[in-house]
Order: structure tokens, then sequence, then C-alpha cells
């Protein structure tokens, strides 16, 4: 996405992440990959949790947090569940005109089908 970012703005697209990590590691990975958005924490994933994107860690939660130290990472509060990897395209109106959504949380949605999705929603102004 960072490198597409020039393209996302030509279209007035404004790209944010929002991840569950609290700021302080957040900014760590902005700044280990050289992210050019803005990347908002979702404290206790209470905005995941809206859009139906958690799911409970159940019997692995201790198994989980010994291995990627969740409650470090997430908080307290958030080490028993996690969020799944998602995409939006939401329009001025706050209207969900696209998704991305895959269990998978390696499988990303890919810049040139969200620019192709940009330019129907431009078209059909």
């Amino acid at each position: 996405m960072a490198e597409k970012k020039d393209a996302f703005a030509s279209k007035g697209a404004t790209i944010i992440a929002l991840t569950p990590e609290l700021p302080e590691f957040s900014e760590k990975t902005a700044e280990a990959n050289d992210v050019p958005f803005p990347i908002l924490t979702d404290l206790n994933l209470e905005v995941a949790e809206s859009y139906g994107l958690v799911f409970d860690l159940g019997i692995i939660t201790d198994l989980y947090e010994d291995f990627a130290k969740i409650s470090e990472k997430n908080g307290e509060e958030a080490k028993t569940k996690l969020p799944l990897t998602a995409t939006y395209i939401i329009d001025s109106e706050g209207v969900i005109r696209y998704t991305f959504l895959d269990p998978n949380y390696r499988k990303r949605a890919e810049p040139s089908e969200l620019l192709n999705e940009l330019d129907k929603l431009s078209s059909e102004r």
C-alpha cells in the first residue's frame, strides 16, 4: 500500500491502518516498515468487534500468550482475542463500498484491485 500512496491520493482516497497494538508498538511497526500513512490503535478491539471481525482464542489463549506476548502488545483486556485482517473502501457518506476479508492474515487486498474499485466508484458519481 505504501508504494501506491500517491495513486490513492490522486483518486481522493486516504489510507489508514487500524491495529490492536498499543501505540508504542504500532509506532515501532510504522518506523520499521516506513509506513507513510496513519496507524490508529483499536483499543480493546472495539472497532473490530463492531464490524464482526474478532475471534476468541479460546483454549489456545495461554499458548498464544506464551508465543506472541499478546497482552504486552495489545493490552491485558485484548489478550484472549484477535481481529481478522480486513480492508474497506468507505465513501464520504460512511457507506462501505468494498470489502476484502480473508481469515489468512497473510492474504491482503491487492493495491491494484483497490485502485480499480476506486475508479468504479468515481465513474458512478
